[in-house]
């Protein structure tokens, strides 16, 4: 990480945490009151089922042949059915900037076993992360805020063979960075989700564990107060010179 902000020297990087994440992991009554409304928001959605949250990205238009996978009415049919199965929602969320159709047609497949969770409804991510049971994304980053909470993963890595050919140094590391199943295709999108549901806790195997270490040295809520410190003792040391 330190490597990103070259030519600044590692010894002015400073490791505190993000502060964004502790609205990941902070006591629910310390979040700010627009997140806690949003958080209230989301279980009336999901009404004590399980919600799988369905994050794609942001795609080129000119690399990618498509802007978004879009699902056939036999995919959200068999998609419903394992849902069903498990208890479960799917909660779909895009990008923000919004240059893609929506992946389901609105009219026929959104319902309340799956719906959207929009960026106008839910400015944050982190209260629909927070009630979350499974994220299934592409190649967001969004994943990385689900590892903060131990979550599991799926990549739907579909157009990946497209937009790769514009990512080669990514497209080689992405099974190394990302620690859950990836498919390329609805079938084996089915089975990895199915997997991932079908477990009643979370255990993390060695793989998902040592991606989780790539990108965090801190796992609490305590990001914002580290950053305040660190900020505090720079501006100390320079008082003092």
């Amino acid at each position: 990480m330190a490597a990103i902000f070259h030519p600044l020297p590692p010894t002015q990087v400073w490791v505190t945490g993000l502060p964004r994440n502790d609205f990941l992991r902070m006591d629910e009554h310390g979040l700010p009151a627009c997140l806690r409304a949003e958080l209230v928001r989301v279980r009336t959605l999901r009404d004590g089922r399980r919600l799988v949250l369905y994050a794609p990205t942001y795609r080129d238009a000119s690399v990618a042949d498509e802007r978004c996978y879009r699902f056939s009415d036999m995919e959200v049919h068999r998609l419903k059915r394992l849902l069903v199965r498990h208890d479960a929602v799917l909660g779909v969320r895009g990008h923000y900037l919004d240059n893609a159709p929506s992946p389901f047609d609105r009219a026929r497949h959104l319902d309340g076993r799956i719906f959207e969770l929009g960026h106008d409804a839910f400015h944050e991510i982190a209260p629909i992360l927070r009630e979350s049971a499974a994220v299934v994304t592409d190649y967001s980053s969004v994943y990385i805020d689900a590892l903060y909470l131990e979550l599991p993963v799926v990549s739907f890595a579909l157009t990946w063979t497209t937009t790769a050919s514009a990512r080669t140094a990514c497209s080689t590391t992405w099974t190394l960075a990302f620690p859950g199943a990836v498919a390329t295709d609805f079938d084996a999108l089915l089975v990895a989700l199915d997997a991932a549901l079908s477990r009643p806790a979370h255990h993390p195997d060695p793989h998902y564990c040592m991606v989780r270490r790539m990108f965090f040295q801190h796992d609490d809520s305590a990001n914002s107060r580290r950053l305040v410190e660190r900020l505090h003792q720079a501006v100390a040391a320079r008082s003092g010179r």
